[in-house]
């Protein structure tokens, strides 16, 4: 049995690596894997709605680039699961920390 469900949205081959090393040892199961958030994101909130995790591991390089950043955590956050969003960054950049906090992100 897994306490923990997690979806994973991450576009960097190298970042989604270390994220499944992180995560093989934990009762995490991950319920579905992204490369990215599409912009038409009506059928990607239905899937979040559908399988409903309890935390989503969110990968926010592109998104912050293309100022959607705010709009797809609040949209996450406001499915009926209410998921916990982790933001994830290639690059430890304090600018990057706080847009995603800002922006809705737990962690």
């Amino acid at each position: 049995m897994y306490p923990l469900t997690a979806g994973l949205i991450v576009e960097s081959k190298e970042l989604r690596d270390e994220i499944h090393s992180a995560l093989d040892p934990l009762p995490i199961r991950l319920l579905f894997e992204l490369a990215d958030v599409p912009t038409e994101m009506s059928a990607f909130l239905d899937r979040i709605q559908r399988m409903s995790p309890d935390v989503v591991l969110l990968d926010t390089t592109r998104l912050q680039n293309e100022g959607r950043l705010e709009a797809v955590i609040k949209a996450i956050r406001a499915t009926s699961g209410r998921p916990v969003v982790f933001a994830l960054h290639a690059v430890a950049e304090p600018g990057a920390i706080l847009a995603a906090m800002r922006a809705g992100a737990s962690e």
